[in-house]
């Protein structure tokens, strides 16, 4: 739903903070999903909820190659 992919957005922009969108790498997207899969004391997040959370940022960053605002997607490779 549109509000689940606003929470999710919003907290992998809290992730990143002021790191543009062409300094992110797949190291940085790696940290992103290691740090959310670890979750907190309370709660850890399933499997699929990570790799929902991966797909949306490897929407975002696919959009960003279409618009020619970044080369290649960062979270597209061997190292995620």
């Amino acid at each position: 739903t549109l509000a689940n992919d606003r929470n999710v957005i919003r907290r992998i922009v809290g992730f990143f903070g002021s790191k543009k969108i062409v300094d992110l790498t797949s190291d940085d997207i790696l940290e992103y999903l290691t740090f959310h899969a670890q979750g907190t004391a309370i709660k850890k997040p399933c499997t699929n909820t990570t790799h929902k959370h991966w797909l949306k940022i490897k929407q975002v960053l696919n959009a960003a190659v279409k618009d020619e605002i970044i080369p290649v997607n960062p979270a597209i490779g061997d190292e995620i």
